[in-house]
């Protein structure tokens, strides 16, 4: 769908891979992920609660960690706001994870986190040169 459009709705179903090597070159782990994100704008050239970004996404995954024969487990859950910051393409994003480990099937271990991301999106042009006339 266009970001341009009224009413944007974007869905992501994504089997990930990611890989994590340690300073050896011997090894290298690769942990599959599976991942569904959602991210709706009512309207993108609305009025300012119109503009922003709402998004909400899950994922699983087996961890690369084995402990005593038993595969660690994750999965979370994640939702966030994207907001505009007026009269410029700026956004300040706004974010919060929960997340859950556990050893399977003898759960050896079992965590949960909470997670709250503030980050900024500067989507201006800083170096864009003046034309002199």
């Amino acid at each position: 769908l266009s970001p341009f459009t009224s009413n944007t709705l974007h869905l992501l179903i994504s089997p990930l891979e990611s890989s994590i090597s340690p300073s050896s070159s011997y090894f290298t782990f690769s942990t599959p992920v599976t991942a569904l994100g959602l991210q709706y704008v009512p309207d993108f050239r609305g009025s300012y609660f119109k503009r922003v970004n709402y998004r909400l996404g899950a994922y699983w995954s087996d961890d690369y960690l084995k402990l005593r024969g038993n595969q660690l487990r994750e999965y979370g859950v994640t939702a966030g706001f994207g907001f505009p910051v007026p009269e410029f393409k700026t956004t300040v994003n706004l974010g919060i994870e929960w997340m859950h480990r556990q050893a399977h099937p003898n759960p050896l271990i079992k965590e949960n986190y909470l997670s709250i991301t503030i980050g900024v999106n500067f989507n201006e042009m800083w170096f864009q040169q003046s034309k002199l006339y």
